[in-house]
């Protein structure tokens, strides 16, 4: 191996840890302090407490009479030794450090950090030639073996091997599709015991293809040397792979859009998929530094191949990361069903990639610094992370998955309509979200850092976790307030009542009540009061005194009041209309100089549309007294003129026949059926007759109508006439009719 690698090779290696041995002292020179100083602000008690203590020396064994001896001959001494010397002056207490010894102490420290750090970078720069070496000399000890197979004719094994148990993992999985009952969705998305079951089928693919590669990986775990090794880590590789993939193949669904829980599209979906494949896979051959640790390597040969592996997870994952950053916003953007994305989402779908690519550098920087200084729990702490991030992703992409199908039934206006399991998904995402933001934290902080015992973690945690968790109490009471609210407005439609052109009230919608009317009050004071609540709650559980607090707000409170004597009025006096039911959102009244419909109000004002569409605005201390025109029942009047020689009965038997023709096509809206009221005015060429009828304030207009239409006709059936009025010429300079 040697001779076939020449000396060329080795001269181009040594020039190149030369030149990376000369980038490490010039970077050392252009940036001392910069970026190290950071760096080791927060590990360096890490590194502190990590520096391992020197072994006790070996305690020489003593029998109890020569202990007893020289115990005595110890005191005598001292006692002979105090008696004899005089008095010690006291010693002057030392001077407390200035603030500038302290600096000085600190960048001292600093720069002392950062000569051992850039040492031991340009001792694992040096190790690569020895890395290199160690990984021929795997290859040499691969090639022929105790079986005799060459290095190509033990991969094909591997592959083969890896070949027959993907072949019985899909044909497994095609088996179990065919048998679970009810797997096949019949048409559009399937539901969730269909999306289950088709995972379900899957699993049972990746049970078959573990069970053949652990069988297999067995039989290397004996008597084959690095063969057995190598083989052993393929194998177990291609197992931990063939989970991820399988996981990522049930999320995405790149071929079976009814089956994917992602709310993607197919291009979309393969895109994504690829980002996280492509991660999971470096994941799974970071591991391949296990052969140099089993083989016993120098600390700083391990190192160089950590550094490699770090390399590798960070141009993998802007290797995925850059063509998938629109579907994975897209991905980011979606919703549940009948929500949009709120402003937040958007924000981080805008930025992901930034926020993302901004933690993987940091990890890897964090990685790279475990590698180089010899500290383990960081170099492990990566791979936990990728690990709990992709699993944090699965999992709340699941929760929003079983959210949105639950409410796929819903259709037309009722699809706005907010769910239970649509905030259930909400909270359980929150919750996953908070979950992970703990472990992490103590991931890194106490395994990776270790810059907290577990017994320090153990406080924080008591310290933090109450006020942590009184605000997800918080959340929930908040958004549970708000889900009902929004589900009481969207299944209780609001009666609108307007008055047209001609002055008539319509009734466009009916369902209006009164506590669909106090609903938006109650909500905007329901969340405030939670929100001063466990924002008090958090303030005690930290250790806070609230009541100075308290008394606090009373005199602000108070002096608020004084001063704002007008805008107290108008809230109780609102509170006082709203009491009363005076109006309801949907009613038509008129206060003062405004009238129109009520839209909404606030507690100090209420908004009023006018029918030529003003909007009114007016304070409940200036409303004075309300005129409703949509409350319980309307009285409409109308009035006819007939001929002054009209037969009266002929007119009373002609409106009988109308009224019943009317309360058999408006049962539902009138309350007393049309009548004659008897003669309204008489003059010289007509005689009017008054009419009226009682009706619910739905478009009593449109029953006059109907009622004057058809009475028309009935007279004129009766021979009932009309009053002729003779016509007015217009007067001299006025303008002549069209």
């Amino acid at each position: 191996m040697d001779g076939r690698r020449g000396p060329c090779r080795e001269l181009d290696t040594s020039a190149t840890i030369r030149m990376l041995q000369g980038v490490v002292y010039s970077t050392r020179k252009q940036f001392r302090g910069f970026w190290l100083a950071v760096l080791l602000a927060l590990l360096g008690p890490a590194s502190a407490a990590l520096a391992q203590a020197p072994a006790p020396a070996t305690p020489v064994q003593l029998s109890p009479d020569q202990l007893n001896q020289i115990v005595t001959a110890v005191t005598g001494a001292v006692l002979t030794q105090m008696k004899a010397a005089p008095p010690a002056p006291a010693a002057p207490p030392p001077a407390p450090a200035s603030a500038t010894d302290s600096m000085e102490g600190f960048s001292a420290y600093l720069q002392q950090k950062e000569e051992e750090f850039f040492d031991q970078l340009n001792a694992t720069f040096g190790a690569y030639p020895d890395l290199g070496a160690h990984v021929g000399s795997i290859i040499e000890r691969v090639d022929g073996g105790p079986r005799g197979l060459s290095t190509l004719a033990f991969l094909a094994e591997m592959a083969g091997i890896i070949a027959a148990a993907v072949a019985l993992a899909y044909g497994a999985a095609l088996a179990a599709r065919r048998l679970l009952p009810g797997n096949e969705a019949t048409g559009g998305p399937a539901s969730i015991g269909q999306t289950l079951r088709r995972g379900v089928a899957n699993l049972i693919g990746l049970g078959l293809f573990w069970a053949v590669v652990a069988f297999a990986a067995a039989r290397f775990s004996h008597g084959l040397g690095m063969q057995g090794t190598v083989a052993q880590w393929i194998l177990m590789g291609a197992a931990q792979f063939a989970l991820y993939y399988t996981l990522m193949l049930i999320w995405f669904r790149p071929a079976e859009p009814g089956y994917r829980i992602v709310p993607l599209e197919s291009a979309d979906a393969r895109l994504a998929m690829r980002l996280f494949v492509i991660v999971t896979a470096v994941v799974v051959l970071r591991s391949w530094i296990t052969i140099p640790i089993a083989n016993h390597q120098p600390a700083r040969v391990i190192a160089a191949g950590l550094l490699i592996n770090n390399l590798m997870f960070v141009a993998s994952f802007f290797a995925g990361a850059l063509p998938a950053r629109l579907a994975v916003r897209r991905w980011i953007e979606s919703t549940a069903v009948g929500a949009g994305p709120s402003p937040l989402r958007r924000w981080l779908a805008a930025n992901w990639l930034v926020l993302a690519g901004s933690a993987v550098l940091l990890i890897a920087a964090l990685h790279a610094y475990g590698a180089v200084t010899g500290h383990p729990g960081v170099v492990a702490g990566l791979t936990s992370t990728v690990q709990a991030a992709v699993a944090m992703v699965l999992v709340c992409a699941a929760v929003e998955f079983a959210g949105r199908r639950s409410e796929r039934a819903d259709q037309g206006a009722r699809r706005a309509t907010p769910k239970l399991p649509g905030l259930v998904s909400r909270m359980l995402r929150v919750l996953i979200l908070l979950g992970a933001g703990v472990y992490f934290l103590r991931l890194w902080a106490v395994d990776a850092l270790q810059a907290m015992t577990p017994e320090q973690w153990g406080r924080f945690a008591d310290f933090a976790l109450a006020p942590l968790a009184a605000v997800f109490a918080g959340y929930i009471a908040v958004s549970y307030v708000n889900y009902y609210a929004a589900r009481y407005l969207a299944t209780h439609p609001v009666a609108v009542t307007s008055m047209t052109e001609t002055g008539e009230l319509v009734l466009k919608t009916d369902g209006s009540s009164r506590l669909r009317t106090l609903i938006p009050i109650i909500r905007i004071t329901a969340n405030v009061l939670i929100i001063i609540m466990i924002a008090l709650l958090v303030l005690s559980q930290l250790g806070f005194n609230i009541t100075p607090l308290l008394a606090g707000a009373s005199v602000i409170g108070l002096a608020i009041s004084f001063g704002s004597q007008a805008l107290v009025k108008d809230i109780v006096t609102g509170v006082l209309f709203l009491a009363e039911d005076a109006f309801r959102i949907g009613e038509y009244i008129v206060c003062g100089n405004a009238s129109g419909t009520v839209e909404g109000f606030t507690l100090r004002s209420v908004r009023l549309r006018h029918q030529d569409g003003q909007i009114f605005t007016v304070p409940f201390g200036q409303i004075g007294e309300i005129v409703n025109f949509s409350r319980d029942w309307s009285i409409v009047k109308f009035n006819m003129s007939l001929d002054r020689d009209v037969d009266l009965d002929e007119v009373r038997e002609a409106t009988a026949k109308v009224a019943a023709e009317l309360t058999a096509d408006y049962r539902d809206r009138l309350l007393d059926s049309l009548k004659v009221q008897g003669v309204k005015d008489v003059t010289d060429t007509a005689i009017v007759v008054q009419s009226q009828f009682t009706a619910l304030p739905r478009d009593p207009g449109e029953i006059e109508r109907a009622a004057r239409s058809r009475l028309l006709k009935a007279f004129r059936d009766r021979s009932v006439a009309l009053s002729r009025h003779p016509w007015l010429a217009p007067t001299l300079g006025a303008a002549q009719p069209a």
